[in-house]
């Protein structure tokens, strides 16, 4: 009798510990108020139709996760010949490629918040990624703020070379719950 109640106890216990490990906060992107600004040497803009999941608890690091995309459609350079030419076949190709995708596979607590690792896809190609992110969960409205850089020439953006390879993406998203 004692053997199957110590059996039983231990179950449960392990049901309800998975259980709480599982349980993590989903958060709901604020659709009209992020903003995804870019800026090269010679070029800045910004980039909307952000979508997806973002599941994230800073006490339960391992369950955190997030699928993203955001609409190259939505591109803006702020000229429009600019704008043309970045969704033009030998920069971002937004006819064949429209969508530009992240999946995290890792997330860490630094010094000064936390660090995403994850894969990010533009046109064909993906490539790991880490961007380090603050979150303010205390704020009025929760939010999001990271700052990364890519090369575009890693993702076949090669077009004009005058504009500079390195972008640094500054990424603001507030959620709720």
């Amino acid at each position: 009798m004692k053997t199957t109640k110590r059996l039983t106890f231990g179950v449960l216990l392990f049901i309800l510990s998975t259980s709480a490990m599982y349980s993590i906060i989903g958060w709901k992107i604020n659709e009209n108020d992020y903003i995804i600004k870019f800026e090269t040497k010679k070029a800045s803009g910004t980039i909307g139709g952000l979508k997806g999941a973002l599941h994230f608890d800073p006490d339960n690091l391992g369950g955190a996760d997030m699928d993203l995309s955001v609409d190259v459609n939505t591109l803006n350079l702020g000229n429009d010949l600019k704008t043309k030419h970045a969704k033009a076949d030998d920069f971002f190709d937004v006819e064949q490629y429209p969508t530009i995708y992240f999946k995290s596979t890792e997330f860490k607590k630094v010094t000064d918040g936390y660090e995403v690792s994850g894969n990010l896809t533009i046109k064909s190609t993906t490539k790991p990624i880490s961007i380090l992110f603050t979150f303010d969960a205390n704020a009025s409205t929760p939010i999001f703020l990271g700052d990364f850089e890519l090369n575009r020439l890693d993702y076949g953006l090669t077009g004009k070379s005058s504009v500079g390879e390195i972008l640094k993406i500054n990424i603001k998203v507030p959620v709720s719950k």
